[in-house]
């Protein structure tokens, strides 16, 4: 054998050492479901959102979670949400539905659900954060905004 397959076998038994070790994590596969039940109460948060039901959706939350913020200022950010979102009819128009756009996992901790509530002339990005301590998906953040653009990715390289 030449010097490279002599290089190539080692790279290919050291790297094969280290996955077996627990040194290099192996990628998930990309179509596995992460966080399931977590995604399950986001899908019937943004139902009640579609139902013009923010409060109900803040209850779901409410009711299903732990913020890391007190009861109290997770109150008043339902109560902010519901009053800014009562004039997006008037800046976008009638609700046409909403979308689940994608799901960014970090690591084994963290996950993102995106969503998109769509409107006859805009839309508003919804983002919800989940961290796994342990055992278990906790409910961590909530954005909401209308920045649409910022869902497509910003590299452009050459183009």
């Amino acid at each position: 054998m030449n010097l490279q397959r002599w290089a190539l076998l080692f790279v290919i038994l050291v790297g094969m050492l280290l996955v077996g070790c627990g040194q290099v994590k192996p990628q998930k596969d990309t179509n596995e479901a992460v966080a399931p039940e977590a995604k399950a109460l986001v899908d019937a948060f943004m139902l009640k959102v579609v139902q013009d039901d923010i409060s109900g959706a803040f209850a779901l939350l409410d009711d299903k979670t732990t913020w890391p913020l007190g009861k109290e200022d997770m109150q008043n950010i339902a109560r902010f949400t519901v009053e800014e979102l009562s004039k997006r009819k008037a800046r976008y128009g009638e609700p046409v539905g909403v979308e689940f756009i994608r799901q960014n996992v970090v690591g084994e901790s963290l996950t993102e659900f995106v969503y998109l509530e769509k409107f006859e002339r805009h839309a508003i990005r919804w983002m919800f954060v989940f961290y796994k301590p342990q055992d278990e998906w906790v409910f961590n953040n909530l954005t909401w905004d209308d920045k649409i653009r910022l869902l497509f990715p910003t590299d452009y390289g050459d183009k």
